[in-house]
């Protein structure tokens, strides 16, 4: 009876929640705080992250500004605009007032273009090209918390901090371990967070001194919460050995937690750079990524640290989100299971058309892992990954199967174009190829969005520190779809079958 009477209400839910497209149109309404593009729309200001995928140019500036485009863009009148909105002539202080509001309209022409991503200005590849023989997760969390490169002596204080702060008290590792591991490792984090909040002495406090102690202990403490938890889920629902070991003090974030993975095993240095490339690339991706963005509005609303980190948790659990490398190794399996000859384009792009055809795979007609919101000709994230995953896949003797995933990334926009008649510019984004990467480390499925969890907090912490500095409570507008009525008394109220 009861699942009837839930049935019935969804299908009441479902019917009168879907908005008219057309309205949304004709009132500029902006679903997802995306334009028409796909891209975000401007809700704040950040100096922590920044993504481009387009040149943008303007069509109009205002009359006598100076600029440095090739083009001639209008010049606009400020005064005369004004006069025609409000019927006057504006004065001194009105026009001043007026000019950056009318700027913020100035139409712009948008051009795919290569991706950039930039932390604190500087950009990512860069960062990772510094550090080719060294780890550089530690100096990205310094650098997204503070704004700034540390010197020589300021990273190795630092990196001892998170050192001093990584271990996990016993009685918080026995409860983690068999109280509060469930068979998501998400929600196990989130639990976690939340429980970490009860062994701080102020967990409270907004303060930005507070907020940042509270942020080292949670960068610190990541990759013990990720590696006790996994182990614990594996012991109580498989049975495995829970024995732990302690990693050497010396160790890096990266070799830190390989090391507590793999509960002592050896791993290389290979093994160890990749991850740390792997968590720099995933710390930080600009405010308005969903979890960044939780974060923040969470955050504006002045809650605690450890309750703003959890909705970020939150949010990257989800699908659409921090869990799309797992996706792009689930099509994978089912591509090299029917594919018969991995390197035959045509055999390869046929089955790319069935599948969005949902004819095969999970059905869904979904390729995972190509286009983003915000690039469009590449993203430099899997610029970089698929590089190391070439050399990795070669360490690993996996070539055969890195040719197969770079041949999909090749042929599955054609493949998009030719199904869906949508000439839209998409590319392999990180997720296409960080799955992949994560596999050849040996580092098992129900990590892969967890260890995406332990790079972006840096990221998250930061946001959240730059927030509570610029606050305003965050309370965006919707649109009202239903006019008001009046209410009618139960007596005389229609059924709607």
């Amino acid at each position: 009876m009861s699942e009837k009477i839930i049935k019935e209400l969804a299908g009441i839910i479902q019917n009168k929640d879907k908005p008219d497209q057309i309205l949304l149109r004709d009132h500029n309404i902006a679903i997802g705080l995306r334009d028409d593009r796909g891209a975000g729309i401007i809700v704040g200001a950040t100096t922590k992250g920044c993504v481009l995928g387009y040149d943008k140019k303007l069509l109009s500036i205002i009359k006598g500004e100076k600029h440095s485009q090739n083009n001639k863009p209008v010049e606009v009148d400020p005064a005369e605009i004004y006069e025609k909105l409000y019927g006057k002539k504006p004065d001194e202080s009105q026009l001043q007032d007026f000019i950056p509001k009318l700027k913020s309209i100035l139409p712009y022409e948008f051009t795919p273009t290569e991706g950039k991503l930039l932390y604190c200005g500087i950009d990512i590849k860069d960062i990772v090209k510094a550090h080719k023989d060294t780890f550089g997760f530690e100096e990205v969390s310094y650098l997204l918390l503070t704004g700034k490169l540390p010197t020589e002596e300021q990273l190795g204080i630092f990196e001892d901090l998170l050192k001093s702060k990584r271990c996990l008290p016993e009685g918080f590792k026995d409860r983690l371990v068999y109280q509060l591991t469930s068979k998501d490792m998400m929600n196990t984090l989130q639990t976690a967070v939340d429980n970490i909040y009860e062994l701080d002495h102020n967990p409270n406090s907004t303060d930005i001194e507070d907020v940042t102690r509270h942020s080292i202990e949670l960068i610190a403490k990541f990759p013990a919460i990720i590696a006790y938890a996994y182990h614990g889920m594996k012991h109580k629902y498989e049975g495995k050995e829970l024995k732990m070991t302690i990693p050497p003090d010396r160790f890096s974030y990266a070799q830190y937690f390989l090391s507590m993975l793999r509960k002592g095993k050896p791993f290389t240095d290979e093994e160890a750079h990749i991850l740390d490339m792997f968590l720099m690339l995933h710390a930080e991706h600009g405010g308005g990524n969903n979890s960044t963005f939780t974060v923040r509005v969470v955050s504006s609303s002045e809650t605690d640290t450890y309750s703003a980190i959890s909705s970020g948790l939150a949010s990257l659990k989800g699908h659409l989100h921090g869990g799309a490398n797992e996706k792009v190794i689930n099509m994978m399996k089912f591509i090299k299971n029917d594919v018969r000859d991995w390197k035959d384009k045509d055999e390869v792009f046929g089955y790319l058309c069935r599948w969005l055809n949902k004819e095969v795979g999970d059905k869904s007609g979904k390729l995972y892992g190509l286009g983003h919101a915000v690039y469009t000709k590449s993203d430099p994230r899997a610029i970089i990954l698929r590089e190391e995953a070439k050399k990795l896949a070669k360490i690993k003797s996996r070539s055969n199967e890195f040719e197969l995933l770079d041949l999909v990334g090749q042929l599955a926009p054609k493949a998009f174009e030719k199904i869906k008649g949508n000439k839209k510019i998409i590319s392999p984004n990180v997720d296409f190829y960080s799955g992949f990467v994560l596999d050849c480390l040996e580092i098992p499925p129900e990590l892969y969005t967890p260890l995406f969890a332990m790079a972006r907090v840096s990221g998250w912490l930061s946001h959240r520190l730059e927030q509570l500095i610029q606050n305003r409570i965050i309370r965006p507008a919707y649109f009202e779809l239903v006019p008001e009525k009046a209410y009618v008394p139960i007596e005389e109220r229609q059924s709607t079958k």
